[in-house]
Formats: structure tokens, sequence, C-alpha cells
């Protein structure tokens, strides 16, 4: 009787839950989660072996929107995702990921193929494509350079990532509340096998003057060999949303070294912040839709 009644509010659970996603994902179509797909593609500037980061990580790479009866399929689950990597359109090497509930419409992915870490040691481009079943959700392109160590002392070649790391940036308003702190992120990386400690400044200017900055002295944002996301919040968490969101135009300045980085221009408009076109489903189709949840807003450099 014990284990019938178990059995039964079992199922009753698993059907909130199928209930509970099919509301909160409104028929939206299945995608990757842009943000989390940068931060989880990791290339050892050392050695070359190319890894992700997945399963209960910050940096984890999430998929959002996906099919709510998976999570009633644990067989499904297992192999849900497949990630295939090609140079040059030829396919070097396959993965199969399970899929597992994180928050919401998001959802985490574990990488049962850790021992499928192959080598990328030679100059080219590459793409990562991500299905779900036979459906495409994206097409990831990068390239890879090789570069010759300049310090005499540790001779030998560097692999570096290259691609949308440098071309993207966002604003994190967490949970949309007006209270939060205005987090401003992108991605650093040096070309240095040890990585380096530049100076990094950063200025929100409104309508073409400077409202607010984040700087701290010299060697205080540490830059590894692999591209990393950098999290900054303006006037040590001081400037809230609030204060963004009240209507203008605004354009973010990174500087490195005191050396310009990136400018990155966002219009506020009714009081929120307006989506670049590949974040806005009017603009875009799905496969080119860059995901990024509720409470990030995608930025281009200029």
């Amino acid at each position: 009787m014990k284990n019938r009644s178990v059995k039964f509010f079992f199922s009753l659970f698993l059907i909130s839950l199928l209930f509970t996603n099919k509301i909160l994902s409104q028929d939206l179509p299945p995608s990757m989660v842009y943000y989390s797909v940068l931060n989880g593609i990791n290339l050892n500037a050392g050695n070359g072996v190319f890894r992700f980061v997945t399963g209960d990580d910050d940096n984890a790479i999430l998929a959002a929107f996906l099919p709510p009866e998976l999570l009633t399929n644990k067989k499904e689950m297992q192999k849900a995702i497949t990630l295939v990597l090609k140079k040059d359109a030829v396919v070097v090497q396959e993965y199969h990921w399970k899929v597992g509930q994180l928050k919401g419409t998001f959802f985490w992915l574990v990488n049962h193929d850790v021992s499928k870490a192959p080598f990328i040691k030679e100059a080219g481009n590459y793409s990562l494509e991500f299905y779900l079943k036979d459906k495409l959700l994206m097409n990831f392109p990068f390239s890879v350079s090789v570069e010759k160590s300049v310090d005499p002392y540790k001779p030998g070649d560097g692999y570096y990532l290259e691609g949308a790391w440098k071309d993207y940036a966002f604003i994190y308003l967490k949970d949309n509340d007006p209270e939060s702190a205005v987090w401003f992120s992108t991605w650093f990386r040096s070309k240095s096998l040890e990585g380096t400690k530049p100076k990094v400044q950063i200025e929100l200017l409104k309508d073409g003057k400077n409202i607010t900055s984040w700087k701290k002295d010299a060697d205080a944002v540490f830059m590894p060999s692999q591209w990393l996301e950098k999290q900054f919040n303006f006037d040590q968490g001081r400037f809230k949303a609030k204060d963004l969101l009240k209507d203008g135009k605004y354009q973010i300045v990174v500087t490195v070294d005191n050396k310009l980085y990136g400018k990155y221009s966002f219009v506020v408009k009714d009081a929120k912040i307006k989506y670049i076109d590949k974040q806005d489903r009017g603009k875009t189709d799905s496969l080119n839709y860059l995901e990024g949840g509720p409470d990030r807003w995608y930025l281009i450099r200029e």
C-alpha cells in the first residue's frame, strides 16, 4: 500500500512538473543559452586539449525551452543533446549529453563523453553543432590560432580560440529587480600562457555624459590564456537598475591598460532596455536567436 502511495504521488509530481514547464515554455522553440555556450567552451592554450564545462557549474552550458516531456522519459534524457565538432565541415568528434532540470525553462547538460577530449593543435575554421534529436539548435562557428611563444625561456606553441567571445557583452539585472545592482559582463583572455593582470576601466555614458564607472587599481583583473567572462558592477553596486532604466542613449566604454578594448551601445525606451536584433524573436529566426533569459541583454562590440 505504501509503495502504491509513493508511486501515485510521484506520478502527480511528474504531471505537475510537465504542466508547469509547458506553461513556462509558452511553445517557444528550444535553444542553447548563448552566454553559457561562450562560457562552456574551453581550449587549453598550453596543450591544446578541447573540453566543455557541463553539469553543476556556474559556467556550464545550458539549454532552454526543451520539450517538457523529456523530464518524464529517463531514457530520452540520457542522450537528448548531440554535439558535433567539425573542422572545415569535416566531423572531428561527436558527443551525447544528458539533460536535467535546472530552474524554470533552463536545463543543465552533462557530458557523458569526458574521455572524448580531442587535441586541437591545427589552426583553422571549426564549428560546433548542437542538436536536439535531429533538430539543429545552434551552429557555433569559431577558429583556432596557433602562435609561437615570445618567451625564450618557455618556447613552444600556444593554442587560442577566436570568435564571438570578443564580439559580445551583456547587461544583467537580477530578476529584473529595480533595486538590483547593474552588472556588466564581457569576455577577456591573454595570449600569454601564464595570463596577465592589466588595468581595466569601465565607464557608463548616457547621452554622451559619464554617469558612473567601474575602476580599480592596476593588477585588479586577471586575464587567463582562455576566454573567461568577467563581471563588473558600477559604483561598487550602488548604481541600481532603477538608475539605469531611464530613457536615453547609453554606451559602455571598456579600456585595458588605457587602450580602448570595446564600446557597447544600447537604448533605454519606456524604462526598458531595447534588445539587439538577434535577441528579438520578431526580428530573427530561432536558429540565430541569442537566448539569454529574462534578465540579460546582449550588447555588440563596436
